[in-house]
């Protein structure tokens, strides 16, 4: 972190010689100030955000990139996968907005040594078709970052953030259903209407109270659609 560095192209350049590749700087200039150029340093400029008394400019020291392959990631088939392979890849998803190819660039770099996968989700219909020699598309490339969107004109990132669990509720009755017919996933825990106070046993009934209980075949065939 450093303040009002990028006036002092001396100063900046010494901090870049001792920066190993892929290393930040973090610099707090005046809000009305302009990043200078940042052709002869390596650095690229990641992020800019301008506060009420000064702006944060995020700048990586980019990496000599090595040659990599384009996969382009569609819904429509699944030939692409057999190109995922351990080398420099760039997985691209381009004007399909229900792409998960986030959270496959998620699970893939999760794995040991797959740290090799960048990721280019291209949601903006009004971008060219991407092309990994082209200069608008060149440029977000040499910053070496893992997500990159693009949307609305403008360069970002999603994250898949983990949400809290939900407060557990004790209930005197609730029974699974499954709200998608065909759809695992959808298993859930609903509430029931009875309640053991409520509930008056018939003659020769007894009323039972059910702690545990598995699912059969057919609860099963019901939940996946097949009955």
């Amino acid at each position: 972190m450093s303040s009002s560095i990028l006036q002092h192209a001396d100063l900046l350049r010494t901090a870049v010689d001792v920066l190993s590749d892929g290393a930040y700087i973090l610099a707090r200039e005046k809000p009305d100030s302009k990043s200078p150029g940042f052709n002869d340093t390596r650095l690229e400029v990641v992020m800019e955000k301008t506060c009420e008394h000064e702006k944060l400019v995020l700048l990586k020291k980019a990496p000599a990139l090595p040659a990599v392959d384009m996969v382009l990631v569609s819904a429509q088939n699944s030939n692409w996968l057999a190109r995922i392979t351990p080398h420099r890849i760039v997985l691209v998803a381009q004007r399909e907005a229900l792409s998960g190819i986030v959270g496959l660039v998620e699970h893939i770099r999760r794995q040991p040594g797959s740290s090799f996968v960048r990721c280019f989700f291209i949601l903006d219909t009004l971008a060219p078709l991407f092309d990994i020699n082209l200069p608008f598309y060149r440029k977000q490339l040499n910053k070496d970052l893992v997500m990159n969107v693009y949307n609305n004109g403008k360069w970002g990132s999603y994250r898949h953030m983990p949400m809290s669990s939900p407060p557990i509720i004790p209930v005197p009755h609730a029974y699974v259903s499954v709200r998608t017919r065909g759809d695992l996933s959808s298993l859930e825990w609903v509430e029931g209407r009875l309640h053991p106070v409520a509930v008056v046993a018939k003659p020769a009934e007894e009323l039972v109270h059910v702690y545990n209980s598995g699912l059969n075949f057919r609860d099963v065939l019901t939940a996946t659609k097949k009955t």
